[in-house]
């Protein structure tokens, strides 16, 4: 198991110390926050997005994925 913040995980799969193919479960928590240059942005677009082939969506292994969100009540 490895927990680590988004600008993080980020790093260590920009630099090929990690791969998305090697992640089980990624977890994305406070998702709400996201925009353009977020890390959770980045990390989607760069590397979950990136060689998929809608023909054979299961070509490669990918992490099942979980957005977490609040929900303020007042």
């Amino acid at each position: 198991m490895l927990v680590v913040i988004a600008n993080k995980f980020y790093d260590l799969l920009m630099h090929g110390f990690m791969s998305l193919e090697e992640v089980d479960l990624l977890i994305f928590d406070e998702c709400h926050h996201t925009d353009q240059d977020h890390p959770y942005n980045l990390i989607m677009r760069d590397f979950w997005f990136h060689n998929f082939d809608p023909l054979n969506p299961l070509k490669v292994k990918k992490p099942k994925i979980v957005g977490l969100t609040a929900s303020p009540i007042k």
